[in-house]
């Protein structure tokens, strides 16, 4: 008989880093079925914009997530509301 082998559970972090990539692919998926559905041109390029816009919003998030899990392993000390200005969404 084999002994089960357990497999750790993410962090926090990783949870966090994947969340929104996870989100970006439902919406890409949802966009692809959209267009296989015959939308029509310009409901699909606002949704289209939507979704680019969540997805630079995804991209802000891991990367905050990355940099403040960074931050915390090796001291840095960070000012992640520095970083969110900086970052701003314009």
């Amino acid at each position: 008989m084999k002994a089960a082998t357990t497999r750790a559970s993410p962090s926090r972090t990783q949870i966090e880093i994947c969340l929104p990539a996870a989100l970006c692919k439902r919406m890409v998926q949802h966009l692809a079925c959209v267009v296989m559905q015959g939308m029509n041109k310009e409901q699909l390029i606002a949704d289209v914009r939507k979704a680019l816009y969540a997805s630079k919003i995804c991209s802000y998030a891991q990367g905050m997530n990355i940099i403040k899990a960074k931050s915390a392993e090796k001291g840095w000390d960070i000012d992640l509301g520095a970083l969110a200005r900086i970052w701003k969404v314009q």
